[in-house]
């Protein structure tokens, strides 16, 4: 079967939205499937198309994107996107799986699959328009994106299979008349596995993702009351775009401010997975930044949580404890959860592992056991290429 993947952002590249993506395609790429996958190149930054081979697969960043967030610029890439029409023809594939968001991108991939009568398959991974409905301050915004998210939902609806990450998401999904199948994220537990380590400095990590979705402000506050403690706070992430290098900025002013700064490790994005890993598995505890409007805050679960887990690390959580990875992370006592904004509440967790010894041990291997039973990303991207051959 010849299958394409489509995800609009440059592949590949540090998160977990191409993590999903590249494991689903190297999966289909082992089970016999020709596979390709198309991303795009982003005009704002002035990139340019390009062709790459990643584990045999071919890469195509064709597809034009403006990436800003705005109406006007969605509108465009909804225009643009009519570009994928040409290779769609031109390759004719049975299957396209679509990753969304961003969403825009993606309208003429749809179309094209449509006109060559590809099965088209959706991974919604991310309530995105709803989270940005929720947290726009301009009506004329809130009534254009409610429109924009009802339009999607119908392409969702005419499509062949659906899938998505969490209950919570699925549930976004039947609320706009969208049946869908849960195929969970996880970690790939062959690359981060435990690893032997000697004591030294109690590290934390960090692995940023959207940037939008986190806040390190309430972290480093909690480390500026631990002075007493010898702590390094290793944060990896790709911060090279204006609002990125806004926001990495401003966590830098802070952690100067509060005299922690020489406690915090900025390091650039990894993209080898088996380099990451090992810095996971080095680290003492991983953190999860949760920020309160977060679309990760209620129905959904960090990605980066699972790869701590997937190490034997503790994580510690800054969300609500009734939210879905609130119970995750107390049930299976894998980690600490503190509100959001308790900055007491997170030094005392900070303390707590530094000082726990065995408590914080016992946490990251109730983490790892968690993944290899339920989220063990192989087997999840085995399960679905089985829901794609079966259309």
């Amino acid at each position: 079967m010849n299958i394409l993947f489509f995800l609009g952002l440059p592949c590949p590249f540090p998160g977990a939205a191409w993590t999903r993506v590249g494991h689903f395609a190297k999966t289909a790429k082992d089970r016999g499937h020709n596979v390709k996958i198309v991303g795009s190149f982003l005009s704002y930054r002035l990139n340019k198309p390009s062709k790459v081979m990643w584990e045999g697969i071919p890469i195509y960043n064709i597809c034009p994107v403006f990436g800003l967030d705005s109406m006007l610029t969605y509108i465009v890439d909804f225009v643009v996107s009519m570009f994928m029409l040409i290779p769609i023809l031109f390759w004719r594939p049975d299957a396209i799986v679509i990753s969304t968001p961003p969403c825009s991108p993606s309208l003429g991939t749809w179309l094209g699959a449509k006109i060559v009568g590809a099965k088209i398959v959706i991974d919604y991974r991310d309530f995105f328009i709803t989270y940005k409905i929720s947290t726009t301050k301009s009506k004329l915004d809130k009534k254009a994106l409610k429109v924009y998210r009802r339009f999607m939902s119908i392409l969702y609806q005419k499509s062949d299979l659906v899938v998505t990450v969490t209950e919570g998401t699925q549930k976004i999904l039947r609320w706009l008349d969208v049946f869908s199948t849960v195929i969970p994220n996880g970690a790939d537990t062959k690359i981060f596995k435990p690893i032997s380590k000697q004591n030294g400095v109690f590290t934390m990590i960090f692995v940023c993702g959207t940037v939008s979705y986190y806040d390190m402000i309430p972290v480093l506050r909690a480390m500026s009351f631990l002075t007493d403690l010898d702590i390094n706070f290793v944060v990896i992430g790709d911060f090279n775009s204006i609002p990125r290098r806004a926001w990495i900025n401003k966590a830098r002013n802070m952690a100067k401010k509060l005299g922690v700064e020489n406690s915090l490790t900025i390091l650039d994005p990894i993209t080898d997975t088996e380099v990451l890993a090992h810095h996971i598995a080095m680290a003492d505890v991983g953190i999860v930044p949760i920020n309160a409007i977060s679309t990760t805050a209620k129905n959904a679960y960090a990605v980066k949580m699972f790869e701590y887990c997937s190490c034997a690390i503790p994580s510690i959580v800054t969300i609500d404890k009734n939210s879905l990875m609130g119970k995750m992370v107390r049930e299976n006592k894998i980690g600490i959860v503190v509100p959001y904004g308790d900055v007491i509440g997170l030094s005392n967790a900070i303390r707590s592992l530094h000082m726990g010894g065995k408590m914080g041990i016992q946490m990251g291997w109730n983490g790892r056991r968690m993944v290899e039973q339920n989220f063990d990303r192989i087997r999840n991207s085995e399960r679905f290429m089985q829901l794609v051959e079966r259309m």
